[in-house]
């Protein structure tokens, strides 16, 4: 943020949801349950810049902060991820499908980080309530 600020340039977050991981999580076991975010997050490391930060967030969330990166930039490594995410379906051999749903927002410069979260788990969560199609 402190590089947003500095050089007036672009600062976008990405909030990450698996669909459908607790009841994966609840049918097939733990184990299973972590290997499936083991799994995202290497689909997720691939997806993404080197230079961007991706983490869980915690239970079957994950951040993704993006210097230089405008909301309308981010589209193309969620592309990325989705592709990703179709291919592991294809080839996984899993009796179950990943599937994400996410929100998007940047940073405001002198803004707060707790301010552009909310507004990133805003997005997210009203799609999730709005049934908006997933990749």
């Amino acid at each position: 943020m402190a590089r947003a600020n500095r050089l007036s340039s672009h600062l976008t977050f990405l909030t990450i949801d698996l669909d459908g991981f607790r009841a994966i999580n609840s049918r097939l076991g733990n184990i299973e349950g972590n290997l499936v975010l083991r799994e995202f997050a290497k689909l997720l490391t691939n997806s993404f810049r080197g230079g961007d930060i991706a983490f869980r967030q915690g239970g079957d969330e994950f951040l993704v902060v993006m210097p230089d990166t405008s909301e309308e930039d981010s589209d193309f490594p969620v592309r990325r991820l989705h592709r990703a995410v179709e291919h592991w379906n294809l080839n996984s051999g899993k009796s179950y499908q990943l599937s994400f749903t996410w929100g998007v927002a940047s940073y405001v410069t002198g803004s707060e980080v707790e301010d552009v979260l909310r507004a990133v788990d805003r997005q997210l969560y009203q799609k999730k309530h709005n049934l908006v199609p997933v990749f």
